[in-house]
């Protein structure tokens, strides 16, 4: 058995909680804030979305692609730092106007009979 001086069991006794703590601390806080900025890119989405289908909802009955290609073009670029892609789909799950023709569009399209993604909280 190894006997440490009284200096290095003191040293021990100190610094672990203290690592400890601040090793718990750290946990915390980095859990905190990707909890907030996923609220904060949720809500971000939500406002960029509720509108679009408001605006849009008229120009899918009357099959018109151009002005809802242009309204989800100022909207991409409006918010091209979180969005990557606006994409609309008819009733029958089929692209009707992208603003991303780059991007692949069966990425963007969920699987058959998948539930949409909804905020948990």
């Amino acid at each position: 058995m190894t006997n440490y001086s009284l200096r290095a069991r003191m040293m021990i006794l100190i610094l672990a909680p203290t690592v400890l703590i601040g090793l718990l601390l750290s946990i915390f806080f980095v859990a905190h804030r990707y909890h907030d900025l996923q609220r904060q890119l949720e809500d971000a989405g939500a406002s960029i979305i509720e509108p679009l289908a408001v605006s849009s909802e008229y120009g899918m009955n009357l099959q018109n692609r151009e002005s809802i290609g242009q309204l989800i073009s100022v909207l991409h670029r409006r918010h091209s730092d979180i969005v990557r892609a606006i994409s609309i789909y008819d009733s029958q799950n089929k692209l009707f106007v992208t603003s991303n023709f780059q991007l692949n569009p069966s990425e963007l399209r969920l699987e058959k009979g998948a539930k949409f993604p909804s905020s948990s909280a």
